[in-house]
């Protein structure tokens, strides 16, 4: 026997079962960065190998032992997209859409890294990102946290953001330690403020400290719903980033980090377009999905795809149905009939076991007088509807 083909290590399958709440992840993200003015742009998930080599740094994990690389028919070397900051630039480049202008765009897909998978690191992972580039001011910064803030809270999870900058990583590295993680925002700022005297010597790692202070702050006013620590011991692993640096755990169950990101002010330099600044945040959209599980946030009656089953008794209740079928499908309602006219009993499982909320019956009577007797699968209550009383009950 030939032996069975499975899917690569790392690279997994979504169920029917777990499409829903992909589709809610997808959905809540698209929305809320939608809502701040950015625009959809699509990359290729394939690049030149050249281009990440250049972001990211040639002598960097990611490039030298996580890139899938391969050489094409044409001898070019080509890389599977490992992140996907690098290939946006790369997009607003090469179609001229950074010249003298602020572009926000956002973008979602896969990325593939070979690396040892485990819970929350696959080999192919999706991640959601959202970058402004050709601005230079805080206040992008500031609204990425907001984008962060509400993301979690439309999903239900406790998070914490945590913040640093490059700049004061370069200015204090000797004197960093593990103590430095501060949650309260006050006592963070007067961190801070103690900070410019250490630095008074260090312009760089002055101006990160100004920065830092600006976003808190500002932050502060705003009144976030999750938390804000300054960690002074962060430090984002990929080499483009330059100034303020974001990290997003959550708080409820054991995970890596669920969210991160970063200003970049020279990643467009490395493609021969200097001076133009950015700042992007990636939303790990596999880590929200495991949080999202670990945390029953989603319980499976309310991520079942089907809203409304029709009992099949035959042809002509089924052509019947059908009919019915049509109006509730085009009025959004989720809605099938079960493919033949098997025993009730195992129709009436069937539903049961993908947890069908409604279950609409169609005998003679019903099909004489145009209406179909609609089942509360919950209560059990049975009412003879019509089929705009049908949609009215199923939506309500």
């Amino acid at each position: 026997m030939a032996k069975q083909i499975q899917a690569i290590r790392g690279m997994n399958d979504c169920l029917p079962e777990q499409s829903p709440v992909w589709q809610k992840v997808e959905q809540i993200l698209r929305q809320v960065v939608a809502s701040y003015g950015y625009s959809e742009v699509r990359m290729p998930i394939v690049e030149q190998t050249h281009l990440f080599k250049r972001a990211i740094g040639e002598v960097t994990d990611v490039v030298e032992k996580e890139m899938y690389t391969f050489e094409d028919r044409n001898g070019d070397s080509l890389s599977l997209r490992p992140e996907g900051t690098a290939s946006c630039v790369r997009a607003g480049i090469e179609h001229g859409l950074l010249y003298n202008q602020e572009r926000r765009m956002w973008y979602m897909g896969p990325m593939f890294r070979h690396e040892r998978p485990q819970k929350g690191r696959y080999r192919e992972f999706y991640q959601c990102d959202a970058d402004v580039v050709g601005s230079d001011s805080l206040l992008n910064e500031v609204e990425l946290m907001q984008i962060v803030d509400t993301v979690f809270t439309r999903f239900g999870i406790r998070v914490c953001i945590k913040i640093n900058n490059r700049k004061i990583l370069s200015g204090i590295a000797e004197i960093i330690g593990e103590a430095d993680k501060i949650v309260d925002i006050t006592v963070a700022i007067e961190k801070l403020a103690t900070l410019k005297q250490v630095l008074s010597a260090s312009e760089t790692g002055l101006k990160g400290v100004e920065e830092s202070e600006f976003i808190l702050k500002t932050l502060s006013a705003l009144g976030l719903k999750n938390e804000i620590e300054l960690d002074l011991t962060l430090a984002r692993g990929l080499n483009y980033y330059t100034g303020a640096i974001f990290e997003v755990k959550a708080l409820d169950v054991q995970i890596g980090s669920i969210t991160g990101g970063g200003r970049y002010d020279n990643l467009t330099g490395v493609f021969g377009m200097a001076g133009v600044s950015g700042v992007g945040i990636s939303f790990g959209a596999d880590r929200i999905f495991d949080v999202l599980n670990q945390l029953e946030l989603y319980p499976k009656e309310a991520v079942n795809g089907t809203q409304l089953l029709f009992i099949n008794f035959g042809e002509k209740e089924a052509a019947f149905s059908m009919n019915v079928l049509t109006q509730v499908r085009a009025a959004g309602i989720r809605a099938e009939i079960f493919p033949d006219s098997s025993k009730m009993k195992k129709q009436m499982g069937y539903a049961n076991s993908k947890m069908i909320p409604f279950v609409a019956l169609v005998g003679e009577n019903e099909m004489n007088e145009g209406k179909v007797m609609l089942k509360n699968m919950e209560t059990g209550e049975q009412n003879l509807v019509s089929a705009e009383e049908l949609i009215a009950a199923v939506k309500r």
